[in-house]
């Protein structure tokens, strides 16, 4: 599961400097590329079967990002594309992917940055 996650994060990164120039880099602020970039596929009047790979990929840099800062890891269950359901930070539970999936069909409400930003700190107070 790794593996596949990771190389999904790889495109990501690839994807957004490559299309957009932003260069992600697993940093908090990056957050606000992926966001950016969402906004952009958002914008492209194409086939949505061929934005599902985009955004899985920007779901998987999320949570990575999400990993490597706040010490998360992903849920032991996968879903039926051999994904992680989602990840733990402390005792709470976050769905990159899915997240990514509602802020492009629900729009700026579902900021990405935000939410790993609120999450996180929601994490920590449930640690006291």
């Amino acid at each position: 599961m790794g593996t596949k996650v990771m190389d999904l994060a790889d495109f990501a990164i690839d994807l957004c400097k490559n299309v957009w120039g932003s260069d992600l880099d697993y940093s908090l602020d990056s957050l606000k590329s992926v966001d950016d970039a969402i906004e952009q596929i958002c914008s492209y009047d194409t086939d949505k079967k061929q934005v599902i790979k985009p955004l899985i990929a920007l779901g998987c840099y999320v949570g990575e990002v999400i990993i490597r800062n706040f010490k998360g890891e992903w849920a032991d269950e996968i879903d039926t594309n051999g994904l992680p359901v989602g990840l733990k930070v402390g005792n709470v539970t976050l769905q990159p992917i899915r997240k990514v999936f509602r802020k492009y069909k629900e729009g700026e409400e579902h900021n990405i940055h935000h939410y790993v930003v609120i999450s996180v700190v929601l994490s920590e107070s449930f640690k006291q």
